[in-house]
């Protein structure tokens, strides 16, 4: 079965957005047939990472720090920087990159509407949220036998994960 770690997608996500417009909205085939939901567990998981190695005096606090004050904005614009595939080929038919980029955003804001969402985009928007998560992980006693096991038993609700590898299951592109 096809797999990425953790760091790998949050990487790959966090590149997109610093890559800023025109460069997305992008086609979701970029997250190489991870659903939106596995993308966003992806993420809490390597901030976890990131933040039980700043516990163990590996990583330095700035990098958790950092994590924690951008992820919260970003990760609710995965679904519109990550667009259906069939809109993103839609919006290639247009000649102006500046309208197909208006175009994209606007087709993108849509996912957010209960009635616009496919069920992908409904599982990634009934997920708990990223501060919600940042508040739990924060929470757990530091001295835990394994807080990296506690993690991934509480983010593989819908996924079972048993370490920081993210199984492709095929979304809907």
């Amino acid at each position: 079965m096809e797999q990425y770690k953790a760091r790998d997608i949050h990487f790959l996500v966090s590149g997109t957005f610093a890559k800023g417009q025109p460069h997305w909205p992008t086609s979701r085939a970029a997250l190489k047939g991870l659903r939106l939901r596995q993308v966003s567990d992806a993420i809490k998981l390597f901030v976890a990472q990131v933040y039980i190695e700043q516990l163990a005096g590996v990583a330095p606090r700035e990098m958790y720090d950092g994590l924690k004050k951008t992820w919260p904005g970003l990760s609710m614009m995965i679904p519109m920087a990550f667009v259906r595939v069939e809109d993103w080929q839609a919006a290639q038919q247009i000649s102006d990159p500046q309208a197909r980029c208006r175009s994209l955003i606007k087709t993108a804001a849509y996912y957010s509407e209960p009635t616009s969402q496919n069920e992908e985009e409904r599982e990634f928007y009934v997920d708990e949220t990223f501060t919600s998560f940042i508040s739990y992980l924060e929470a757990l006693p530091r001295n835990y036998p394994s807080l990296l096991a506690h993690v991934l038993g509480h983010l593989s609700v819908r996924y079972i994960y048993h370490d920081d590898t993210i199984p492709v299951l095929h979304a809907q592109v």
